[in-house]
């Protein structure tokens, strides 16, 4: 190894023995840090251009769902929770009130209709019956529920 790394602790092994490589190809201490310069603003230039290029937009303009009132919107889900049940729960219900952003989670024993709706008719007693209930549509369940919600709750 050559003397002028001797007391570096930062550099490499690898760094090392390109130096020394560069040494031996007749090139300077000082050549060798105009090279390193190089490289490194080099390596800047790239990583500054990759991050003005990843703030581009892609042309498609996204438009904010907004609610005013407390009620107005809220969204529901299912979260699968079957490798690390609790107990008999293996489902989790999660609602949110789109407006405030209030969370409500209720533990399924199944993903059924008459679970779901249960849970449902349980939040609603707390926070009261939402103008518009956003889910992603399962087409497994989608209208059992609403017979379930006819039958649990007449008028």
């Amino acid at each position: 190894m050559t003397s002028e790394f001797k007391n570096r602790p930062s550099v490499t092994l690898e760094d090392r023995i390109k130096a020394v490589t560069m040494r031996k190809q007749g090139k300077t201490l000082e050549t060798i840090g105009s090279e390193l310069n190089r490289a490194i603003s080099l390596i800047g230039e790239i990583i500054i251009k990759r991050i003005i290029d990843g703030n581009k937009t892609t042309g498609m303009v996204v438009k904010p769902i907004l609610s005013h009132d407390l009620n107005r919107r809220a969204q529901m889900d299912l979260i699968d929770m079957q490798t690390l049940p609790d107990g008999e729960y293996k489902w989790l219900m999660v609602y949110q009130d789109h407006f405030t952003k209030f969370l409500q989670l209720r533990p399924l024993r199944a993903k059924i209709a008459i679970e779901v709706a249960s849970a449902l008719i349980d939040v609603f007693s707390i926070l009261g019956v939402p103008y518009l209930l956003q889910s992603d549509n399962g087409r497994e369940f989608r209208n059992q529920i609403l017979f379930s919600f006819k039958s649990m709750w007449p008028d």
